[in-house]
């Protein structure tokens, strides 16, 4: 078991939920949880990914993250949420919080942009960073490390750009 979706309507991941499960890379939290027991996430190593859809953090003691590496996990949750997850006790030593629409798509760095054009995608960046564009079914199109303005040609269609370790969707039409 590698990557983790709990169904919305789940309130409570139990005392020790997933403890011991080294090969869970990634979890998402409905927006319907409100409790999350002792050590759930005790010894889970691989853990590099966390998304919650609920806007207000859950109060959750200290060993909930037992033996877990929690500056090397980003926590991704709802747009508008950021502040209180990162004042929020526990769940401020995560290396990374960044916010993402329910679509599950993240925000862009504000020093990167990637938009539409007439037949492609437009990126603009200020730094080289790595770049991957895939099809809404899931295929990658195109990889390369880009620096300063790119486009690159597209046919029409929806598309999802990883920019460094962030998504956006983009819509390309002729």
């Amino acid at each position: 078991m590698t990557d983790i979706n709990l169904p919305e309507g789940l309130e409570s991941v139990g005392r020790l939920g997933f403890i011991g499960c080294y090969n869970l890379a990634s979890i998402t939290f409905p927006s319907t949880l409100k409790e999350i027991g002792a050590f759930a996430f005790e010894d889970c190593p691989a853990l590099y990914e966390m998304n919650t859809l609920n806007p207000d953090p859950q109060d959750i003691s200290d060993d909930v993250f037992q033996n877990f590496n929690q500056s090397a996990c980003t926590l991704y949750v709802p747009i508008g949420s950021k502040l209180r997850y990162q004042q929020a006790p526990v769940w401020n030593k995560f290396g990374a919080i960044v916010e993402r629409s329910s679509s599950g798509i993240a925000t862009l760095a504000t020093d990167r942009t990637v938009s539409a054009t007439n037949g492609g995608i437009a990126l603009r960046l200020s730094e080289t960073t790595p770049v991957a564009i895939y099809g809404i079914a899931g295929n990658r199109i195109y990889q390369s490390t880009v620096s300063g303005n790119t486009t690159i040609p597209l046919r029409s269609g929806v598309y999802i750009v990883r920019v460094g370790s962030e998504n956006r969707k983009v819509v390309v039409s002729d």
